[in-house]
């Protein structure tokens, strides 16, 4: 798992693209689902959550490429605080595996 993080101004749109690898590949997506939950503190369930994307919300696949598209839309963002530092996590799916492949910190800045 590795952590990067997520840097945008409040209620822009805003779009993140990523490559799953394992072992240095592209990891294949086809039948994968992903979730990215925004939270405001990591002892948060991702039930409360103050933004939540996944597969054919948000989230784009790939497919066989890895590559992951994440879409924030200015609504998503409207009411949160500028400058807290939320925290987020990006989940893959792929059968009955479930792991996280992304973490790190989600910071909003007054447009």
């Amino acid at each position: 798992m590795k952590s990067s993080d997520m840097v945008i101004f409040r209620e822009n749109d805003a779009e993140f693209q990523l490559t799953v690898r394992l072992n240095g590949e592209p990891y294949p997506l086809t039948g994968c689902m992903l979730h990215l939950y925004i939270k405001r503190s990591v002892t948060e369930h991702n039930d409360d959550a103050v933004i939540h994307k996944y597969s054919g919300a948000g989230i784009s696949i790939g497919d066989a490429t890895g590559i992951v598209t994440i879409t924030i839309d200015s609504i998503d963002t409207v009411g949160l605080e500028i400058g807290k530092n939320f925290v987020y996590d990006i989940e893959l799916i792929d059968g009955t595996k479930q792991w996280t492949i992304l973490r790190g910190i989600f910071r909003l800045r007054q447009n």
